[in-house]
C-alpha cells in the first residue's frame, strides 16, 4: 500500500502481479484495479487526517517530509505545500536539535517503536512554539514506509508551566511571607519565609486555622478581611499586628488576594506579610524623639521636664526608668522614677538605695555618673547576678521587679556630664541590643542639650531681671529695635524722653509716632533728616552712628528737650544685624547752656569788633605820625600792638563764625576754583609769615573744586598754623596734593609732638584742648578745629588725623571733585 499525495487528493492503489500460465514464453501479467469499493473507507480516513486536532506528518527515513496534513498551517503557519519543501530539522530550535536528532536514531533503529518529545518549533511569523510530537517508525509497514509523526501545540501548557515554576521559586525564596488559606480560614500553603516570620513550620501551620498567628484581641480583623474577600475585593498593604509561636507581636503589612476556581468561584485568599517591625520602631523612635525635643522646647522648667521625659520613655522605650540630674560637684540633686505599674515605684526606689549605697558597683545611674560611660547589660542572668550575692536584699528586688534587660546613659552637654538616665525590661521580648543603646544615647542627647538650655535660660530670665532692674534704674533711655526697625524694648526713661507715659505706651505706639508728635531738628536747628536716625543708620550699615537731636513740641512750637542719640548693632553667627541698641542721653541742660554761651560769644563778639576795628584805625593812624616823626622804638611797640589787633580780630571772627554755624547762618559761596591755586597761594602766605619752618609743597592735584574758597583757605591756613604752632623742635612742613576717581586729597604734616589716642577722637569738639601734664601747654581756645571740620563737611568731605604722640601728625583734607 502507498499513500501518495497529488493534487491535493490522496489516493489509496493496491497492485499486484501474477505469472500467466505460457508454454512458450515466460511472461508477466499486471492486474490493476482500482478499488473503487475503498474510495468510502478512504475519505473517511483522508477526512479524520484533515480535521484532527494534531498535525499529521509522514517522512523518509533521511527526515524529508512528503505529506503534512492541513492543520499544520494553524499550528505553525506554513502550508502543507510549503512545509514538505523543508528537512525535518530545519524547524526545530538548534538548542532542542540535540535531543531529537538522537531520538530520530533510536527511532530508526528500531521499526515500528514510538518515541515522544517537546521541543520548540519555527512559527512562520518567526516566533518559537512548544510542541509535542509522537513519531512512530512504520518504515517496514506494508502499505505506510513512513516515520510517522503526529504533534500538537503545547506552548500555552508550558507557559503555565513555566509561571507555575516561576511562582513557586518566588513563594520559596521570597523575604515576605506568603500564605494561602480557605475562606474558612484553613492553612493551605505557607511559605519558608512564613515559618521563619511566625515560628511555625509548614507541617505545624498548614492545616490549622489562621488565627494560630492572629492576637486574640484583633480576631475581627479576619471576620472583616474576609467579608471583603467573598466580595472579590484585594486588600492591600494593611497594617496589622500578629503573633509568633513564642507568643512576640510582630508588625507586619498584609495584601491579600482572593483565590478562585476555573469557574471564577473565589475558594479561598493569598496573603503577603510583610515584617514591618523594624520600619515601625524606627517610626516610633523618630516620633518620640520628635516629642522630647516637642516637650522640651515649650518648657523651661526642670520639674516638668524631667516628669513628662519619664513618661514619654515608659512604656514606649522601658518598663521603668531612672533619671538622675547632678550639680557642678556631681551631687545628685533631683531625680525621677516612673513604672508602668505605679504600685512598684517603691520598688524602683528601694532598688536605687540599695545601688547607691553599693561600692564599686559595675552597673547603675552611680556608676554611669562616675565613669560617663553607657551601660548595657541585653540579659540580667548568671553572670550579672553572680556579683550581688553578697546582698541578698538586692537579688530580692530585681527578681522582685522581675528584671529582663538593662541598658543606660550619661547625660552629657560641653563635655560635662549633667546626668543619667537608665532604661529597664521586665518584658522576656524585649531584651536591649546595641542599637537600642544608640537610640538611648541620642535619646540622652537631646535630653541633656534641652536641660542645659533649660539652666541657661534660667540664668538669662534671671540675669535679665537684674538687668532690667538696673536699666529701669538708668537715666539714660535705652531702646532695642529689631531687624523691622519695630521697638521690642525699652525702659523708662526711654518713655520719658520721647514724651510718653509709660514703657507700654512706647512699645504698643505706631513707628515713628514720636516724630509725629514732635519737630525733629538738628544742631542747627534744621529739620531731621528720618534717614539720619541713627538705629536706621545702623541697619544701613553703619557701625556706630550717633546724632544731637533736638525736639520741638508740634502744638506749641517751644523746644522741648535735646538728646544725643547713639546706635549700636547686635549681630548674629553671620554677621547680619538682628536688633540695634540705641541710648539716648538728655543733653538738654548742655545744650541750653551752650546756647546761652553761643548767645554771650555772638554778642560779645560783636561788641567787641566795633573797638577792635576802632583801635586797627587809631593804630594805621598813629603809625603814619610816628613814620614821620622817625621814632622807631614807638613804631616797634605799635607793630607788636597791631600784632595782638590782628589776632584779636582773629579770634573774634572766629567766635562769629562759631555763633553763625550753631544757627545755621554761616554763609558759603557756590563757585568753581582750582585747588592746587588756593593752596600755592595758601603755603606762599604763610610761609611769608614764619621764619621758623620750611613749609614743603609736592605733588599736584590738578582739578576744580565746588565751594567757598576763601573759607577753604582759611581751614588749610588753620591747619598749617597749627602744624607750625605744635613741632617746635622741627624745621619743616610737608603738604602734598593728590586725588583719585573722586576726590582730591590735601594732607599736611609737622614733625612735632603728635596727639595721643585718647585725645585723638575728640580735637574736633568745639573748644576741645589737648592737655598734658607731662608735657608743654600751648594756648589756645580749641576752635580752630572745630571750624575747619564744619567748613569741610558743609563741602561735603571730611578730615582725617593720624598721628602718635611723639611722632608728628598728618591733616587730611578730602574733597569731593567738581562734576561735570
Amino acid at each position: 500500500m502507498s499513500f501518495n499525495q497529488s493534487e491535493n487528493q490522496n489516493v489509496f492503489q493496491q497492485t499486484g502481479g501474477v505469472p500467466l500460465p505460457d508454454t512458450s514464453l515466460p511472461a508477466a501479467s499486471v492486474l490493476v484495479t482500482d478499488l473503487q469499493t475503498e474510495l468510502t473507507n478512504e475519505n473517511r480516513f483522508r477526512a479524520l487526517i484533515e480535521h484532527s486536532t494534531d498535525v499529521i506528518l509522514l517522512s523518509d527515513r533521511e527526515g524529508n517530509y512528503f505529506y503534512a496534513s492541513p492543520t499544520l498551517e494553524r499550528v505553525l503557519g506554513y502550508t502543507p505545500e510549503e512545509f514538505i519543501q523543508f528537512n525535518g530539522f530545519t524547524i526545530i530550535h538548534p538548542d532542542d536539535i540535540p535531543s531529537i536528532a538522537q531520538a530520530f536514531q533510536t527511532l530508526l533503529a528500531t521499526p515500528g517503536y514510538s518515541e515522544t518529545r517537546q521541543f520548540r518549533g519555527l512559527h512562520k511569523n518567526g516566533s518559537w512554539r512548544w510542541v509535542e510530537a509522537t513519531a512512530t517508525n512504520l518504515l517496514d509497514a506494508p502499505g505506510v514506509q513512513a516515520i510517522v509523526t503526529n504533534f500538537h501545540d503545547i506552548t500555552e501548557r508550558k507557559q503555565a508551566e513555566e509561571a507555575q515554576r516561576l511562582l513557586a521559586t518566588i513563594v520559596t525564596h521570597s523575604d515576605d511571607a506568603i500564605v494561602s488559606k480557605t475562606l474558612e480560614g484553613m492553612i493551605t500553603s505557607w511559605n519558608g519565609a512564613a515559618a521563619n516570620l511566625f515560628g511555625y513550620s509548614a507541617e505545624e501551620a498548614i492545616g490549622r486555622h489562621i488565627t494560630l498567628i492572629i492576637p486574640p484581641d484583633l480576631r475581627a480583623e479576619e471576620e472583616e478581611i474576609i467579608a471583603k474577600l467573598r466580595k472579590g475585593m484585594r486588600i492591600e498593604h494593611f497594617e496589622t499586628v500578629r503573633v509568633t509561636k513564642d507568643g512576640r507581636n510582630v508588625d507586619v503589612s498584609l495584601s491579600i488576594s482572593p483565590i478562585k476556581d476555573r469557574q471564577g468561584n473565589i475558594i479561598g485568599a493569598a496573603k503577603i506579610a510583610r515584617d514591618i517591625t523594624e520600619r515601625k520602631r524606627a517610626e516610633e523612635r523618630r516620633s518620640m524623639l520628635q516629642a522630647v525635643s516637642d516637650l522640651l522646647a515649650s518648657s523651661f522648667d526642670q520639674q516638668i521636664m524631667l516628669r513628662e521625659i519619664a513618661g514619654l520613655i515608659v512604656p514606649a522605650v522601658a518598663d521603668y526608668c531612672r533619671i538622675a540630674i547632678v550639680d557642678e560637684q556631681q551631687q545628685i540633686t533631683d531625680i525621677k522614677i516612673n513604672h508602668i505599674d505605679p504600685q512598684q515605684l517603691e520598688l524602683v526606689r528601694a532598688l536605687y538605695e540599695q545601688y547607691k549605697g553599693r561600692a564599686n558597683t559595675l552597673h547603675g545611674v552611680q556608676r554611669i555618673l562616675e565613669t560617663g560611660k553607657s551601660d548595657l547589660v541585653s540579659t540580667i542572668s548568671g553572670p550579672f547576678l553572680e556579683h550581688m550575692r553578697d546582698n541578698p536584699e538586692l537579688l530580692r528586688i530585681i527578681h522582685a521587679l522581675g528584671l529582663q534587660s538593662y541598658m543606660g546613659t550619661p547625660l552629657i552637654v560641653r563635655d560635662r556630664i549633667i546626668g543619667a538616665i537608665t532604661f529597664s525590661s521586665i518584658q522576656p521580648h524585649r531584651h536591649y541590643m546595641p542599637d537600642d543603646l544608640a537610640f538611648a544615647e541620642e535619646l540622652a542627647s537631646r535630653i541633656a542639650l534641652a536641660l542645659d538650655n533649660a539652666r541657661l535660660n534660667r540664668e538669662v530670665q534671671q540675669a535679665r531681671d537684674q538687668l532690667a532692674i538696673i536699666l529701669q534704674g538708668v537715666a539714660d533711655g535705652i531702646i532695642v529695635y529689631d531687624k523691622n526697625s519695630q521697638i521690642i524694648y525699652a525702659n523708662e526713661s526711654a518713655a520719658q524722653l520721647t514724651g510718653y507715659a509709660s514703657v507700654e505706651d512706647l512699645l504698643t505706639a505706631p513707628p515713628m509716632s514720636t516724630v509725629a508728635r514732635y519737630e525733629v531738628i538738628d544742631e542747627q536747628r534744621q529739620p531731621f533728616p528720618r534717614s539720619q536716625l541713627t538705629h536706621l543708620r545702623v541697619l544701613a550699615g553703619e557701625r556706630e552712628p550717633e546724632a544731637i537731636i533736638g525736639y520741638t513740641y508740634k502744638v506749641t512750637g517751644q523746644l522741648e528737650r535735646w538728646s544725643l542719640v547713639k546706635s549700636r548693632p547686635v549681630n548674629n553667627e553671620q554677621g547680619e544685624v538682628i536688633y540695634v541698641i540705641t541710648i539716648v542721653h538728655d543733653i538738654t541742660e548742655r545744650v541750653q547752656a551752650e546756647h546761652r554761651k553761643d548767645e554771650f560769644i555772638s554778642m560779645a563778639s560783636h561788641e567787641l569788633k566795633t573797638p577792635v576795628t576802632g583801635l586797627k584805625g587809631f593804630t594805621y593812624v598813629l603809625q603814619r605820625r610816628l613814620s614821620k616823626q622817625g621814632d622807631e622804638q614807638s613804631l616797634h611797640y605799635l607793630s607788636r600792638m597791631d600784632a595782638q589787633l590782628d589776632k584779636l580780630t582773629k579770634l573774634i571772627s572766629d567766635l562769629l563764625d562759631i555763633s553763625r554755624m550753631q544757627t545755621g547762618k554761616l554763609e558759603f559761596l557756590q563757585a568753581p576754583f582750582d585747588l592746587d591755586s588756593l593752596i600755592i597761594e595758601t603755603v606762599e602766605n604763610v610761609q611769608a609769615a614764619t621764619s621758623t619752618h620750611h613749609l614743603l609743597l609736592e605733588g599736584k592735584a590738578d582739578v576744580q573744586i565746588l565751594g567757598d574758597k576763601d573759607r577753604l583757605g582759611q581751614v588749610f591756613i588753620n591747619l598749617l598754623t597749627n602744624a607750625i604752632k605744635y613741632s617746635p623742635q622741627a624745621g619743616k612742613v610737608l603738604v602734598h596734593l593728590s586725588r583719585d576717581e573722586e576726590h582730591a586729597i590735601v594732607r599736611i604734616q609737622d614733625f612735632g609732638i603728635g596727639i595721643d589716642a585718647s585725645h585723638r577722637q575728640r580735637i574736633f569738639e568745639r573748644f576741645y584742648q589737648v592737655t598734658d601734664p607731662e608735657g608743654k601747654t600751648y594756648p589756645g581756645l580749641g576752635i580752630g578745629l572745630y571750624i575747619s571740620k564744619e567748613i569741610v563737611e558743609r563741602h561735603h568731605g571730611w578730615i582725617e588725623v593720624n598721628s602718635r604722640k611723639g611722632k608728628g601728625t598728618t591733616f587730611s583734607v578730602i574733597l569731593p571733585l567738581l562734576q561735570g
